[in-house]
């Protein structure tokens, strides 16, 4: 039975993709009042893609330090790098 719990413990640690990009949505739109749905952020390899009209990506890009400060020190598991 150890053998199994053992085995089921490296589990315990997955994230959830879904939740990740909900809090990167809910940050983003925090710092730049302006909601964004989470089925526009996709999260790969530390990089935000974020598929929104181009009036917001300069919103973003202009609070892009704040942003990655306020993601890696919320969330530092995502390790995010950069927002494209």
């Amino acid at each position: 039975m150890q053998i199994l719990s053992s085995f089921l413990e490296k589990f315990k640690n997955l994230k959830d993709p879904k939740q990740d990009r909900v809090d990167i949505a809910c940050i983003i739109s925090s710092v730049i009042g302006e909601e964004i749905s989470e089925s526009l952020v996709n999260e790969k390899n530390g990089v935000v893609f974020l598929q929104i009209s181009p009036m917001l990506k300069t919103q973003i890009f202009m609070n892009k330090e704040k942003i990655l400060e306020i993601l890696n020190t919320e969330k530092p598991k995502l390790n995010i790098k950069d927002i494209r």
